[in-house]
């Protein structure tokens, strides 16, 4: 109901590729043989395959005129590109002056307000063009940083809420989520829930860390009790558990489908700071690192039986 199998191993290993030399029977013999430069160069790969266990990086390079084709055909588009642009822009320009001197045409003769109209069309086309420009050079920020509990968790929300497929999360820590004692954080906690139940064709992820001693051991597992309660029959809601022997909690983490990381940083029970990565590079390599932890971790059903969870007290 809780656990899922463990994630393949997407790690391989290609071996490396070996080129064997025709005329090594001959040198071995003693035989000078005088071989012209290049002659025996295999030919270059233009589409080298992994799986093949072909080493891309002792494949040769193509052609000189093979890649001197390949950069003006690049450099030819990437030229046109920047044309249109500059024709787009000189047009503009053009409008606007165009614009400019229309209106003052028409309050010189003082023509009647309905040739007046296209000219404010134009200057309304103006100012769109511009704005939008603008919007397209402002890049997205890659980053945020949290500086208060209230906030990492409100955003936290935000992306829970929002989210279409995946949801993986950790929650390695000393203390359980009561710990925090913010309405931001049980608003997330339960809007997680809420979400994992309104989304039964998504998946919701989490680790869980246990401390494998006092103090923490008995009231993290007793959340994990009514944890375990408040999830029970929800099939796309999937619990694994880590047990910790440090005192130290470890980085915590959440990734969003394929739009985002959030970090948590908390020491002794206490809020640290918190971070979104907003970038694919982020996301693809925080879910890798996800991926072998999730597989290092224990089903909760499995520690549910294992350690009495459930058991009901003597």
């Amino acid at each position: 109901m809780l656990g899922i199998a463990c994630p393949d191993d997407y790690a391989s290993e290609f071996p490396a590729r070996t080129t064997l030399n025709p005329l090594a029977p001959l040198a071995d013999t003693g035989i000078r043989v005088g071989t012209p430069p290049n002659l025996f160069r295999p030919p270059p790969n233009p589409h080298p395959d992994p799986a093949q266990g072909v080493d891309t990086k002792r494949v040769p390079p193509a052609c000189p005129q093979a890649r001197r084709t390949g950069a003006v055909g690049v450099g030819a588009l990437v030229r046109r590109v920047v044309n249109l642009q500059s024709i787009e822009q000189k047009l503009l320009l053009l409008a606007l002056l165009f614009v400019i001197g229309g209106s003052i045409v028409a309050n010189l003769f003082a023509w009647d307000v309905k040739w007046q109209i296209p000219l404010i069309y134009a200057v309304l086309y103006v100012l769109l063009s511009v704005v939008v420009d603008i919007r397209n050079r402002q890049t997205p920020t890659a980053s945020t940083h949290y500086r208060t509990s209230d906030e990492f968790f409100l955003s936290f929300t935000r992306f829970v809420r929002t989210a279409e497929r995946h949801i993986y999360t950790s929650y390695v820590r000393n203390t359980p989520p009561p710990s925090f004692r913010s309405p931001a954080a049980e608003e997330y906690f339960r809007a997680a829930a809420e979400w994992t139940r309104r989304n039964p064709g998504a998946s919701f992820h989490r680790i869980i860390g246990v401390p494998d001693q006092e103090p923490g051991k008995s009231a993290m597992r007793l959340w994990l009790r009514e944890h375990c309660e408040e999830m029970r029959g929800i099939a796309n809601y999937h619990a694994r558990v880590v047990t910790t022997d440090s005192g130290v909690d470890a980085v915590n983490m959440a990734i969003i489908d394929d739009t985002a990381v959030l970090l948590l940083l908390t020491a002794d029970g206490s809020f640290m700071s918190g971070h979104s990565l907003e970038t694919a590079e982020a996301v693809n390599s925080f879910r890798d690192y996800y991926r072998s932890w999730w597989a290092s971790a224990e089903p909760l059903e499995r520690y549910a039986q294992r350690t009495g969870l459930m058991d009901p007290d003597p």
